[in-house]
């Protein structure tokens, strides 16, 4: 990888030269690129333009998405794209400080040892090579799964390509984990070596030098029978090798050519990862023209493996593959455009799960008036960690409210303060302790009021028909954090001598469901089955006389004809889990309290909960005019997708949010399948693309599992796993970089007010 990319030209005359020319074009984050404009055959007329195509992906922009492969696979280090290959680890790039030397980007090893996961495709003796230069230590020794590969020896004041094979060591196709340690001592003053790249292949006998295929050394300007593409001008034999969600009905496509005397051969294979679906087509590529090379339309969508694949190349030069891309065929009706609210309304029912959609009849309309998102999620585990992010439209980690004693910090803008410059009035109510001014949510609202369940009854449907009535006709914005499914639940003495289960004596009332929950799950009590039916009796009354109230509202616009000049949404916070019933060795005796001190010390602390069900929560939205009526949306949400919704709908700007427009996603959610969405609740994180995800903890190697099957299935599909896994990486670390521009952590002031209305609300667990 020298400082200049040296080209085959083919001259008019039909003479070779070769050519170096250097166009070094600064990639901030990322090694510097050569764009290399080569003319490789004489004039000929213009090839015939294709038939038009909708560009869904560019296969030529760096993303883990895609990774080039020669004779094996490689990293390229001291660039931020050596995370790809850390699963597990997104800050490894870190640990290799990058620096710049003749024009590239190098990584100075500060640490004893390193590790890296790389993809085989593949079966031969165990090969490893890099290029470096030596500092503190001059050896290193190597392993791959753990097993010795051999010693490296580096020299000082030099940069060397080193190579080490072990013929007792097959590798086969897979994972594997390139592992290096270094001898020589750890020093603050001086790091242990200087590394440019490192791979991992197979002995294969060929007499060629290894030239890695970094994207300074490949990406290239080409230009074929006059015709100019951007391109990868790879040497024989090499992979492009891209995992993409694509639609049905979308392709691949691309042009091939040669870039010297002779010419070279180019196949694309494609596989579907979710139906069992393979295609290959071959094409040659010569200096002439460009020769386009596609598959057949993708039958079903979902994940897709693509592979185009140089198998032979001129003798003294490269094949061009250019332009490599997803497409479809173009939409001939123009999209609609979506209808700007008057006003909005962000219904929050806290505890609200949703599987609990069915308590409340009026959602059922909604959904059918509405769009129903049904793969939304919380997330955090902690309520106003997910309230924060629906006011924010920040991931919890930038927002930082990521534990129950942290506080909103009063630098962070809400929602309300973005559309003030566009007229728009704004207000939260908050029947909820921990989403009141303590914790930082009283900024940035034209009004803010919050009402402590110490305080009687709930009024939130009473506050929502006086905010909407007094600014009827008004651009205006209504955060609303209703008690939903969360207690202390309101039930009249009638309606409880009527409440379920029949004949129930037990301790369970409206006044000591809060405490005796606390106590079920600190394990000091125990509930049996009429206790946990008195419990569910409860918070589905309660349910049930906040949808009459919601109907009610509904109503009530529809009569004024508000209704379609209305965003409303319906959601929740996290879901409230009632403790499961206790199952006693005998029967309990009937009347008996059930609820009692124990004397055993406290159960332990649950595992961390690594999959995103748990935190499914509902998402409901009536979008203006009804737009999107009765539609379900299967990609994964969250609740910066509708802050993001909120802004845009009222003629706000989304800049600086990260999430959705979900008015886009409802319209056709194809094309956000290839949207990753990274989801970290603090305990762990989910990545969902596709119908695949990545679910762990930061430290450790992620499981890839398909669905809802708990299956690991990253040995079954390597590539997908490194993929996904760059993809999680690159999110993770912009939440970080938006994390150090913000305020950080703050914590919450609490004064004994505040205090006397969390404990009324939820006993600490």
């Amino acid at each position: 990888m020298t400082a200049g990319a040296l080209v085959i030209e083919r001259t008019r005359t039909g003479r070779v030269s070769l050519v170096a020319l250097l166009l070094v074009v600064a990639c901030s984050g990322r090694r510097k690129t050569d764009v290399a404009v080569v003319d490789a055959g004489p004039e000929v007329a213009p090839a015939p333009p294709p038939a038009r195509e909708e560009l869904l992906l560019d296969l030529l922009e760096p993303t883990p998405r895609c990774r080039l492969e020669h004779r094996g696979a490689f990293v390229d280090l001291g660039a931020p794209e050596s995370a790809w290959a850390t699963p597990g680890h997104p800050d490894a790039s870190t640990e290799l400080p990058s620096f710049e030397r003749d024009g590239a980007t190098w990584g100075r090893v500060v640490d004893r040892s390193q590790s890296w996961t790389l993809a085989l495709d593949e079966t031969g003796p165990a090969l490893v090579a890099l290029r470096g230069r030596a500092r503190a230590a001059k050896k290193v020794s190597v392993a791959v799964d753990g097993k010795t590969v051999g010693t490296l020896a580096l020299a000082a004041n030099e940069d060397r390509v080193v190579t080490v094979s072990n013929p007792a060591l097959t590798l086969t196709p897979g994972l594997h984990v390139l592992s290096l340690r270094w001898h020589g001592p750890v020093s603050k003053e001086e790091p242990l070596a200087e590394l440019d790249w490192i791979r991992l292949g197979t002995v294969d006998g060929a007499a060629t030098a290894y030239a890695a295929p970094t994207r300074r050394d490949t990406f290239a300007q080409v230009a074929l029978g006059g015709s100019p593409r951007r391109a990868y001008s790879l040497m024989a034999p090499s992979t492009l090798r891209c995992v993409v969600v694509a639609p049905k009905g979308a392709w691949v496509a691309a042009d091939v050519g040669a870039i010297g005397e002779g010419a070279g051969a180019v196949a694309l294979r494609v596989k579907s990862l979710s139906a069992d679906a393979n295609t290959s087509v071959e094409k040659a590529a010569t200096s002439a023209a460009w020769a386009p090379i596609s598959s057949a339309p993708f039958a079903t969508g979902g994940l897709v493996e693509v592979e185009l694949a140089v198998l032979r190349g001129p003798k003294q030069g490269r094949v061009a593959v250019a332009e490599p891309r997803i497409v479809r065929a173009p939409t001939l009706a123009p999209p609609r455009e979506e209808k700007k609210a008057l006003s909005a309304v962000v219904i929050v029912l806290a505890g609200l799960s949703a599987r609990e959609i069915d308590r409340m009849p009026v959602l059922a309309r909604l959904a059918k008036e509405g769009t129903t998102f049904r793969a939304h999620r919380a997330p955090s585990h902690v309520a106003a960690g997910s309230f924060a992010s629906l006011a924010t439209g920040l991931p919890v980690p930038v927002h930082a409210v990521e534990d129950v004693g942290a506080r909103l910090s009063q630098r962070t803008p809400l929602v309300g303060k973005r559309l003030g410059p566009f007229g728009v009035e704004s207000a939260m109510f908050t029947e909820v302790p921990s989403t009141g001014a303590a914790f930082g949510f009283a900024h940035d609202w034209t009004s803010f009021a919050a009402k402590s369940p110490l305080d009687g009854a709930p009024v939130a449907f009473d506050e929502l028909s006086k905010y909407v009535g007094a600014h009827a006709g008004k651009k205006s914005l209504l955060y609303l954090h209703a008690r939903g499914a969360h207690p202390p639940w309101d039930i009249s003495p009638e309606a409880l001598k009527t409440l379920g289960p029949e004949g129930y004596s037990g301790p369970v009332d409206p006044k000591h469901a809060v405490a005796i929950i606390g106590r079920a799950r600190k394990g000091l009590g125990k509930l049996n089955e009429a206790d946990r039916a008195r419990l569910e009796a409860l918070r589905d009354a309660a349910l049930l006389a906040q949808s009459k109230r919601l109907e009610a509202f509904l109503e009530d616009q529809r009569a004024q004809g508000t209704l379609d000049k209305l965003l409303l949404v319906v959601t929740g916070d996290v879901p409230f889990t009632i403790p499961p019933a206790h199952v006693e060795a005998k029967p309990a005796v009937s009347g008996a309290p059930s609820v009692v001190g124990s004397k055993l010390p406290p159960k332990a602390p649950p595992k961390p909960v690594l999959d995103s069900e748990p935190l499914q929560i509902p998402l409901l939205v009536r979008f203006p005019g009804g737009a999107h009526a009765g539609k379900v949306v299967d990609v994964v949400t969250d609740p910066s997708d509708v802050a993001a919704t909120v802004v845009l709908a009222l003629g706000g700007s989304a800049d600086g949010l990260f999430g959705r427009d979900l008015a886009l996603l409802a319209r056709g959610d194809d094309d956000a399948r290839d949207a990753p969405r990274l989801l970290d609740d603090g305990r762990g994180y989910t990545f969902v693309w596709g119908e695949s995800r990545l679910v762990g903890v930061w430290g450790k190697a992620p499981q890839l599992r398909f669905a809802l099957d708990d299956a690991d299935l990253r040995a079954d599909h390597p590539y997908l796993y490194l993929s996904a896994w760059g993809l999680a990486a690159d999110a993770r670390n912009g939440w970080m970089l938006a994390r150090a521009k913000g305020p950080g952590r703050e914590p919450a002031t609490i004064d004994g007010a505040t205090q006397a209305a969390l404990d009324a609300w939820e006993k600490p667990r």
